[in-house]
């Protein structure tokens, strides 16, 4: 009896968590939309200089974290918490395609904290001023090779979101078998990485599909926030019923 006292609470601490977790997910979503409309919010077409980004970082610290990506670590911080949960609740029925899946995102959060450069760049732009003009050639050659391997939705940052991309179509492959939530929660978040998937492709590889690309998010987009939206409001309803 009390074992099974303990597992009910554990599942309404899991089932509360995700929700938080998805109104967490959907404030920092909107957040960085919001954010891309402010000066020096929006990605810079073709090769970005050392001395834009050192400027950012010196006229506007927060926004130049977060064009090299801040808000992205923390939503994939939150994402994992997210997911966490997920696999919880999939692993009584699909223990393989959930523990899989998590390790992917695992792997995934990992590769993509080690080659983001928000923070790495941080101590850079505070040497920039007072440097001579030989150690400001060498900053900005350093700038270029963070900001290669770790700016957002550039080849240096897709291998680990690929990574968390395939991680999120296992799992709702897995939410569409199981049914814990309706099958088209499971086929919103499909569709959803998917564009996510094509669009860091489009964007990384083939510049000159941008208009493309710029669907592909936009609708990404909607989709994400009409998927935590779904997410948090039925567990939330369910539980005060």
């Amino acid at each position: 009896m009390e074992k099974r006292i303990n597992e009910r609470n554990d599942h309404f601490v899991i089932r509360r968590t995700l929700a938080y977790s998805a109104i967490a997910l959907l404030f920092f979503g909107i957040l960085e939309i919001s954010l891309s409309f402010l000066p020096g919010g929006s990605s810079q077409e073709g090769a970005v200089s050392a001395q834009f980004i050192l400027g950012l970082y010196q006229d506007n610290l927060f926004m130049g974290m977060r064009y090299l990506g801040l808000v992205n670590i923390i939503m994939v911080s939150v994402n994992l918490l997210f997911y966490y949960c997920i696999c919880k609740l999939l692993r009584e029925n699909s223990k393989f395609l959930a523990d899989f899946a998590f390790i992917l995102l695992v792997v995934g959060t990992a590769v993509f904290f080690a080659n983001n450069g928000s923070f790495s760049l941080l101590s850079l732009s505070k040497l920039y001023d007072a440097a001579d003009h030989e150690l400001k050639m060498q900053l900005e050659g350093a700038v270029r090779a963070i900001t290669a391997a770790g700016e957002s939705h550039t080849p240096g940052t897709l291998p680990g979101m690929i990574y968390i991309y395939l991680s999120a179509i296992i799992f709702a492959i897995a939410l569409i078998r199981q049914r814990y939530f309706p099958v088209y929660f499971g086929l919103i978040l499909l569709f959803m990485n998917l564009l996510l998937l094509c669009y860091d492709v489009f964007h990384s590889f083939y510049p000159s599909l941008a208009e493309i690309s710029n669907f592909l998010i936009s609708l990404a987009g909607l989709l994400s926030i009409l998927f935590y939206v779904m997410v948090a409001f039925r567990i939330l309803r369910t539980e005060r019923e």
